[in-house]
């Protein structure tokens, strides 16, 4: 909202008549490029201006429900999740797309072509195996992300949300989302994130221990051979 403003007061200091035969031109612009547009095209331009409408008309019911019916926000949370009608996959580049997403909208129609790198034997054993190493791997795969990434995450979020046990679980998100970088230093006596990366293999993998003593050392030290 703080960036919005000395946007919307300059606007304000446009002359009323100037700002007219902006919107004009605009809405020139954008007849002339319906006008240009395919037929399936149009469709689709349409299709997805009324599900935007629906949406937009649900969510407003919705809120005046809920309104009226006192509820607080721990009240609102729905006790299963809502899945969504499944999508074909893109004809050009196979990947999977999701309701409502234009046919076009992940490779151009073909025209960007998607490179996609084999996946390392010792990952994909991790990730799909049966053992006991690949089991504990699958059960704790965000705590291992979170030990090898180079940022972190911050944000505002909703603690009362994040704690509650009932219903699908709900992480809420005020504002801006952050990824912050240490600096290459440790300013402090535990390094973190990127800065793991500048220590000896050996120095690296006991400093990621200490702090997560519940890894495997074997994993740990087989994912950053892979990074490496």
């Amino acid at each position: 909202m703080e960036r919005s403003a000395p946007h919307s007061n300059q606007c304000a200091q446009v002359p009323q008549q100037k700002r007219a035969e902006v919107l004009n031109c605009q809405r020139e612009q954008s007849a002339r490029h319906y006008a240009e547009m395919t037929p399936d095209k149009k469709e689709a331009l349409l299709r997805r201006r009324r599900s935007k409408e629906l949406y937009a008309q649900k969510r407003k019911r919705n809120k005046n429900l809920l309104a009226r019916k006192g509820l607080s926000r721990l009240e609102k949370i729905p006790e299963k999740p809502l899945v969504l009608p499944s999508a074909p996959n893109c004809e050009h580049c196979g990947a999977k797309r999701l309701h409502l997403e234009p046919p076009n909208f992940l490779c151009s129609g073909g025209q960007v072509l998607l490179v996609i790198p084999s996946t390392p034997y010792d990952l994909l054993r991790l990730y799909s195996g049966l053992s006991e190493e690949s089991l504990d791997f699958q059960k704790k795969i965000h705590t291992y992300n979170n030990s090898l990434a180079f940022t972190s995450l911050g944000e505002k979020y909703d603690h009362e949300l994040t704690k509650n046990s009932k219903g699908v679980y709900t992480f809420c998100v005020e504002g801006q989302v952050y990824h912050y970088l240490n600096g290459l230093m440790p300013s402090v006596e535990e390094p973190s994130g990127i800065q793991l990366y500048f220590y000896d293999t050996e120095e690296e993998l006991s400093r990621r221990l200490d702090s997560l003593p519940k890894l495997r050392e074997s994993t740990v030290k087989l994912l950053t051979n892979v990074l490496g």
